[in-house]
């Protein structure tokens, strides 16, 4: 699930390959652009996880906290921790509206014992 639709990454941290013990806490933070139609506003836009490994320790779904005008960076922050099998672990998240896909972003991580 490639990044798509109505927005544009900006940030990313860890940045993809980051090498994780198993067990071990990050915080996963992106910065994307709403490069859509218009407002995500607080009544109809969560921040989802989609698809991958579940590896965040929160909700599956967040509120925004206010508005995100056209044009206007959101920044996301999950909490996670490295799963505790060795290999390459992916999590995919999103802006829904509605429960429609505005778009779509990532992070891979690797996780070495």
């Amino acid at each position: 699930i490639p990044l798509s639709g109505q927005c544009k990454l900006v940030t990313q941290s860890p940045i993809d390959g980051t090498v994780y013990q198993p067990g071990t806490a990050f915080t996963a933070r992106w910065t994307v652009r709403n490069s859509g139609d218009g407002a995500w506003d607080t009544q109809n836009t969560d921040i989802r996880f989609m698809a991958g490994d579940p590896m965040h320790t929160g909700a599956n779904a967040v509120d925004l906290a206010a508005s995100v005008p056209l044009d206007a960076t959101l920044e996301v922050i999950v909490e996670m921790v490295a799963p505790d099998a060795p290999g390459y672990h992916i999590t995919y998240w999103s802006v829904q509206e509605g429960g429609v896909t505005l778009c779509s972003f990532y992070v891979e991580i690797l996780v070495k014992k």
